[in-house]
């Protein structure tokens, strides 16, 4: 078949067109030919890696949570205000299964031309209460008052009423410090297992006789 030439009389080379498709697939088969396998990375198992803080943290509340289950007495009260005399304080808490039942009673003695001059603060209810994973403690009222205040009257907190504390537990967990977010520090001791007053129940035996 004859050569084709250009208009300046020159031949005219032959030139290839591939279709696209097998561009493609050429080109597939050059980068497998070129590509090497890898070597497999390997994952260091978990026990050769070092725990972090939410583990660390997990266990702890872990611990806190179980210590908390039982009778606590208030100790030591550091009022953030000095509303009432810390002396004059008296506490229990009571922690079982995620409950909380709390009372706090303070006085104070002043000098009144009319009145013994006594003033009472009281805080009480029941909450629900939780350890985050933050270490707080964290409670949330189901029926709850308090008047710790300037004003003697009673206030009734609303259902669900939040309150946050930074919880410290000594190692052997007989001793607990509470701090609210206003800089209060309550501290609490373990109260262990004690029996039914005896003079209590003699009261109560005679009441019951006279009843009869």
């Amino acid at each position: 078949m004859p050569e084709g030439r250009t208009p300046q009389g020159k031949p005219m080379r032959k030139l290839l067109f591939l279709s696209l498709p097998a561009a493609l697939a050429l080109a597939s088969l050059a980068g497998l030919a070129l590509t090497r396998p890898q070597d497999p990375v390997e994952t260091p198992p978990a026990a050769q890696q070092k725990p972090g803080i939410a583990s660390f943290n997990q266990d702890k509340r872990a611990r806190i949570e179980q210590a908390l289950e039982g009778v606590w007495m208030l100790v030591r009260y550091d009022p953030a205000d000095v509303l009432f005399d810390a002396r004059n304080v008296q506490g229990v808490a009571m922690f079982h299964e995620g409950y909380l039942s709390l009372n706090v009673m303070a006085q104070t003695f002043q000098r009144e031309f009319l009145g013994d001059g006594v003033q009472l603060f009281i805080q009480g209810g029941a909450h629900r209460y939780r350890v985050t994973e933050f270490l707080r403690l964290q409670t949330a009222g189901i029926i709850s008052f308090h008047n710790f205040h300037d004003d003697d009257d009673i206030e009734v907190e609303a259902s669900g009423s939040p309150r946050e504390y930074e919880i410290e537990l000594d190692e052997e967990g007989k001793t607990l410090t509470l701090t609210k977010s206003d800089g209060a520090v309550l501290m609490w001791s373990r109260l262990g297992e004690t029996e039914f007053p005896a003079d209590s129940a003699d009261a109560l035996d005679r009441v019951r006789g006279r009843i009869r």
